[in-house]
């Protein structure tokens, strides 16, 4: 599933902008076969002098590097705070990071010193709930901080990488699906196609008749019958089919059809939808609601780049594809890189891709998020809907999208651009 990659964008997106301002926001540059880092200007400020750097190093502040196949850690200044000594570092969360030597994980802080063993054959998640999810010898454990197991998953085939959500977690066994409480107890059936987690009480589920939503018994309270469906919150969830979403509440009734091209959960009683390109605050019983006008920013977090994690695929752009109404009958090579100016006080108005740092004249990939060198599509149909945006065909690999703004002044833009 999804959900753990799409949390640590989003984290990796809310560290960007509680940091931007007391931290300088750096890029990485090659210049031949060397990699080092730039301001967004394109003014080096760490020297070209590694081997290979993290692509989700933006967000963090804090910059994985390779020198002679070892990973280290360096700061904003080109000053080391983890030498290099690892065979893979990943980037500081929380402040703490994973690493691996041959083939075994761990975790280290910040000072270098070990937190949890570097023993594990795999440590693919760290939970908010306090626990490492970790693999040895082919079975699931959840350990704390101090190498306790707390969860002894090796009764079942798998178990969720969401963690405990209210004392449950996902639990696989032959390919299905159930909960399990913290002693390992089952409390919902393994009878699923996939499960979510809990919230508020409820948690998402699908059959091979789609995602449907059930309570902590297991009792079915919406039967299982969309494409997707969002955790409960104050009591009504968004579901979707088709291309379309609504709401349905714990009663399991569908309270406001499916109508809308987007809709956010309710909070304070309202909730934001977008019906044709015009985007409305609704109540609970969708009978009432008002037109507003929500900035880029919303419209970028919200929507674009849920479609943009949702579709990370290795597949091209081929064919007729229909770009704000208007047919492109090219083919294009897969989407490298994707840039977003999230605002004019994070990355200001970049308008054309930062000068690079050698003669070659090399893209500087540059990111919000840190995203380079994966191949990617971008669904833009939300955007499409969203704005009376313009494009322009930079060349087979490069689309330019630029929202119109009548203040020219805070023009921001999205830039798909592939990287050579």
């Amino acid at each position: 599933m999804k959900l753990v990659f799409r949390l640590a964008l989003m984290l990796s997106l809310f560290a960007l902008v509680s940091c931007a301002n007391n931290n300088p926001l750096l890029y990485p540059v090659k210049s031949g076969d060397k990699w080092g880092f730039a301001d967004k200007d394109g003014n080096v400020l760490v020297a070209p002098v590694f081997d290979e750097v993290s692509p989700w190093v933006i967000a963090h502040h804090k910059f994985p590097v390779c020198v002679n196949g070892k990973w280290g850690c360096i700061k904003a200044d080109g000053t080391y705070l983890i030498k290099p000594e690892y065979d893979e570092l990943f980037p500081f969360l929380y402040g703490i990071a994973k690493v691996r030597i041959g083939n075994k994980y761990g975790i280290i802080n910040e000072n270098n010193e070990i937190v949890i063993p570097i023993k594990y054959d795999r440590l693919p998640s760290y939970g908010g709930d306090g626990l490492f999810h970790v693999f040895l010898n082919g079975k699931d454990y959840f350990i704390d901080w101090d190498d306790n197991v707390v969860f002894d998953g090796s009764p079942f085939d798998a178990v969720s990488q969401h963690g405990f959500s209210e004392d449950a977690i996902g639990v696989c066994k032959n390919g299905k699906w159930g909960f399990a409480d913290t002693n390992g107890k089952l409390i919902v059936d393994m009878v699923y196609e996939s499960v979510a987690h809990f919230y508020n009480g409820y948690v998402a589920v699908r059959t091979k008749d789609g995602w449907g939503i059930i309570d902590r018994k297991g009792e079915i309270i919406v039967k299982p019958a969309y494409h997707n469906i969002k955790e409960v919150s104050e009591n009504m969830a968004v579901v979707e089919k088709g291309d379309l979403c609504g709401y349905v509440n714990t009663d399991g009734a569908l309270v406001i059809p499916l109508r809308y091209d987007f809709a956010d959960k309710f909070v304070n009683g309202k909730a934001v939808v977008c019906e044709k390109g015009v985007f409305y605050k609704i109540d609970k019983s969708g009978e009432n609601r008002e037109r507003i006008e929500p900035d880029l920013d919303y419209v970028l977090e919200k929507i674009v780049l849920r479609e943009v994690f949702e579709g990370l695929s290795d597949k091209n752009i081929a064919g007729e594809f229909d770009l704000f109404k208007r047919k492109i009958k090219k083919e294009y090579p897969a989407l490298r890189e994707i840039r977003f100016c999230i605002s004019t006080d994070l990355l200001g108005n970049l308008k054309e891709q930062p000068p690079s740092v050698d003669d070659e004249k090399q893209s500087i990939p540059v990111s919000a998020m840190g995203v380079r060198d994966i191949p990617l599509i971008m669904e833009i149909r939300y955007l499409c809907r969203c704005f009376n945006a313009e494009y322009e065909i930079i060349d087979k690999n490069t689309i330019l999208i630029l929202p119109k703004n009548k203040d020219k002044k805070s023009l921001r833009e999205v830039k798909i651009k592939r990287l050579p």
